[in-house]
């Protein structure tokens, strides 16, 4: 594509589904005595002796200890992580398999992403699907059509490929702390928190996970990598939807400005 002026190449990254990698570590886990339980919120935690009881909607577990990570997802479930973050929606479309128009123009499947303030970042799947993500609606979608602007962009980028047909759509939340770091609070004994992934959760959360679990068995002998910091609310936290959208179409204008 003649749409950029360079790019640097970084043969140490690579790239995955993170839907079967999930699977896979569940799947794992279950093999190693896990017990895995979809579609059941914590709805409240309570302090009792020698552990914690975590409300959900079909009964109450028992944990001598706890680790949240809830990330874009963070409700009240304690007191005043909510404030911490803010959730943003990142989406994907996907087309139908390109077959030799795949190859045409990205031969070795990178991964690819811009280094603009608001930009997509795309790749070719296994199966010779073209992906392109970038920031989404701030609610749920199901198809390609919420996210036209992902879907324009491919057309500007290689307008020699024609009409494509795109097949799939969807988003979901990630979470965005004020310093763009990750965050690890530990506001109780047996409790730790890790939230704050800004996009990078996949590989981060993998890196981070042994040494939290570390961190759970041995306390306070386990020193992590990352500082442990106390939560931070985040100011005017309540009118996040008016600032997200106010700094996506900010970056846009300074993107779109070269600035």
């Amino acid at each position: 594509t003649p749409a950029y002026h360079g790019a640097m190449l970084d043969r140490r990254g690579g790239n995955l589904n993170p839907l079967a990698y999930s699977r896979g570590l569940a799947g794992a886990a279950i093999a190693a005595g896990a017990r895995v339980h979809g579609a059941t919120p914590a709805t409240g935690i309570r302090r009792k002796a020698g552990g914690w009881d975590i409300a959900t909607p079909r009964g109450t577990v028992t944990a001598e200890k706890i680790l949240i990570a809830t990330n874009g997802f963070t409700d009240d479930l304690w007191p005043g992580l909510r404030q911490t973050i803010v959730p943003v929606y990142s989406a994907i479309a996907a087309t139908e398999p390109l077959g030799e128009r795949a190859r045409a123009i990205m031969a070795g499947r990178p991964s690819v992403y811009e280094s603009g303030r608001i930009t997509v970042y795309y790749r070719i799947d296994a199966r010779g699907r073209l992906l392109m993500g970038g920031r989404g609606p701030m609610t749920p979608i199901a198809s390609a059509d919420a996210i036209r602007y992902l879907t324009d962009a491919a057309a500007k980028l290689w307008p020699e490929l024609g009409a494509l047909r795109w097949t799939h759509g969807w988003n979901s939340r990630l979470a965005v702390t004020k310093d763009h770091w990750p965050h690890v609070h530990e506001p109780a004994e047996g409790l730790l928190v890790y939230l704050g992934c800004n996009g990078r959760g996949v590989a981060l959360g993998t890196a981070l996970a042994e040494q939290l679990a570390a961190r759970l068995r041995l306390g306070s002998s386990f020193e992590l990598d990352l500082p442990i910091v106390p939560p931070k609310p985040i100011a005017f936290h309540g009118f996040w939807p008016l600032g997200v959208v106010a700094a996506v179409w900010h970056g846009r204008i300074m993107d779109r400005l070269g600035l």
